[in-house]
């Protein structure tokens, strides 16, 4: 009731009907970053201290589907997916995404919904800016957690760049700034489109380029035609 959650199930269910071949490498590099400061070596790729690993590549490379994929097959480890959409202004609210994640959260983590039921401004959160939100409702309660021993959970947001509006992009921009606050059990897998509006604000990031002209990815198009042709 308080956090109005906006819901991207139809985004996910629209993208995963379309089927999924391939980019087990894509797979594979998530889950390096996702397991490297649990083993105590972390890999810079994802850096905004460890918290952020951004997928970016052109259109129609197949980030949202690899978004949708990864939410829907690995459900233990991702505890939040926002899919934003340039058509409706909730889904590229900043202030909407951070109360819907925290809703998602609190569904998964149930030592973090009690640290929820006792906030004492949790009606009042519509006076709260972005920035503010953030802190109230994910980094302060979630570092307040107990996280010893914990395996590191994802929060999956696709189409960072369609959050953008007049050359900005308040969405990226509050996540470069706060990402780092998030504990270290807990982890960002992001995807955009090359646009400056997002690699401006993640710049000390190396990103994870999906690139079709990969060996890698011509693979995985061979093994689909040889798939599909076989009979």
């Amino acid at each position: 009731e308080y956090l109005k959650p906006i819901k991207s199930h139809a985004r996910i269910k629209q993208l995963l009907e379309k089927g999924f071949f391939g980019r087990a490498w894509l797979f594979d590099a998530v889950e390096k970053w996702r397991t490297a400061s649990k083993e105590g070596s972390p890999d810079t790729r994802g850096a905004c201290g460890s918290r952020l690993f951004w997928i970016t590549g052109d259109p129609g490379v197949g980030k949202s589907a690899f978004a949708a994929q990864l939410t829907h097959t690995r459900s233990e480890v991702v505890v939040a997916a926002q899919f934003v959409e340039w058509d409706k202004p909730d889904h590229r609210d900043t202030r909407r995404v951070v109360r819907s994640l925290a809703f998602q959260l609190a569904t998964r983590l149930p030592d973090y919904r009690k640290l929820l039921l006792t906030l004492p401004e949790i009606a009042e959160l519509d006076r709260k800016d972005p920035a503010e939100l953030f802190d109230y409702l994910l980094a302060n309660p979630l570092r307040s957690v107990i996280g010893g021993g914990r395996e590191r959970q994802l929060i999956v947001i696709d189409a960072l760049d369609e959050a953008g509006e007049a050359g900005r992009n308040p969405l990226v921009e509050m996540l470069a700034r706060h990402a780092p606050r998030l504990p270290d059990w807990l982890g960002l897998a992001v995807t955009s489109r090359p646009e400056s509006a997002v690699q401006t604000p993640l710049q000390g990031l190396n990103p994870f380029l999906l690139d079709t002209r990969t060996e890698a990815n011509r693979a995985d198009l061979r093994d689909y035609l040889r798939q599909k042709l076989a009979s």
